[in-house]
């Protein structure tokens, strides 16, 4: 089930307000009741957002070799990230 749509958040210079949004939307998908996961994808090479999004719980599923080419040819890989909402019994 995908709820909203894409949110694109520029390179490290966001990163400041990218912790508070993250939990913004785990207590959001924790009190729903129908929300199992959220899930995103990150530049690979964006080694600052992986390590943030893993500080906040994040665990890699997936690689996509090669998904984005730049305009000087180079291919990027991407990585799929999910947070899985803990159990209601789990929750304090």
């Amino acid at each position: 089930m995908s709820v909203g749509g894409p949110v694109k958040v520029e390179p490290a210079r966001r990163l400041d307000a990218l912790p508070a949004l993250v939990e913004a939307a785990q207590r959001r998908a924790a009190m729903s009741g129908v929300l199992r996961k959220l899930s995103l994808a990150v530049l690979a090479d964006n080694a600052a957002a992986v390590a943030l999004y893993e500080a906040c719980g994040f665990r890699v599923e997936g690689r996509r070799v090669g998904e984005y080419l730049e305009a000087d040819g180079t291919a990027r890989d991407d990585l799929l990230m999910a947070w899985t909402v803990p159990d209601r019994e789990a929750r304090p």
